[in-house]
């Protein structure tokens, strides 16, 4: 696997939009199981997501969005 060369950041998207910085990752694949793992193990009350540049480049719900779109399915 090419490694990119952008480190990605997971960060916690806040109840007011603002962002908290959470970790960092060298590789994608690596960046989003961070984020399944915070929301769903660690921190499922918040949304995360990743970045790379300043960009949101992919997103994680938080349970219960997810649940929610589960049972609308």
């Amino acid at each position: 696997m090419i490694k990119g060369s952008v480190p990605y950041t997971l960060c916690r998207i806040e109840d007011d939009s603002s962002l908290t910085h959470v970790s960092q990752y060298e590789d994608i694949v690596d960046a989003v199981v961070g984020g399944v793992h915070q929301v769903e193990v660690e921190d499922f009350d918040f949304s995360y997501a990743v970045y790379a540049d300043g960009k949101k480049i992919h997103s994680l719900d938080d349970r219960y969005d997810h649940d929610v779109d589960e049972l609308m399915a």
